[in-house]
């Protein structure tokens, strides 16, 4: 509700104070977002802006239903942007910088409570085996907290087969830390 009407008074009065308490609200979970797309902190920064100015342009002259599927759906979109920029036109390969950034951090207590006694090296190991999707399903959810609907509504993707990405992904970490000694709850 409180979203809706701080929506409203940015469409209605160009307001810049709701606009920064949504800011405040909805900025760590599209930078934790970018962090999985993007190589460098530098480059998660830049579009992090991009993204918020756009969703400024966009709300201000057009109503929003929901404020998060727009914000995904614009960090999509620059991050497509990022990588036609540079010439890419995939995600890079190598995204053990992603894994550590999130692994060793605060943002990594939820998956340190999932696999209390695991050894976090090889958890780390298991997760960038994981296709993409797999890794982004699990980011949402796990260390997000969001739950089934809200990262169907992010990834656009229907509620039914986000539960069948995570139970994936799951099985497939289970599977790799049992082959490696390693306790599952």
């Amino acid at each position: 509700m409180r979203e809706k009407f701080l929506l409203f008074r940015v469409l209605r009065f160009a307001d810049k104070q709701a606009f920064g308490e949504l800011y405040l609200e909805f900025s760590p979970r599209i930078h934790r977002y970018l962090t999985f797309k993007l190589p460098t902190p530098a480059d998660v920064e830049d579009v992090l802006s991009e993204v918020f100015l756009s969703v400024w342009s966009y709300i201000t002259t057009t109503p929003v239903d929901s404020l998060s599927g727009l914000l995904f759906a614009m960090a999509r979109n620059h991050v497509a942007n990022y990588y036609r920029s540079k010439g890419r036109v995939e995600l890079p390969a190598d995204m053990e910088e992603f894994q550590e950034r999130i692994l060793f951090t605060d943002d990594g207590a939820h998956l340190r409570q999932i696999e209390a006694g695991t050894d976090l090296e090889l958890v780390r190991e298991a997760v960038l085996r994981l296709p993409p999707v797999e890794q982004a399903v699990l980011l949402l959810r796990y260390f997000d907290g969001l739950s089934v609907d809200e990262v169907a509504e992010q990834l656009q993707k229907t509620e039914n087969h986000v539960r069948v990405i995570s139970h994936r992904a799951l099985k497939s970490l289970r599977a790799y830390l049992e082959s490696h000694g390693q306790p599952t709850a």
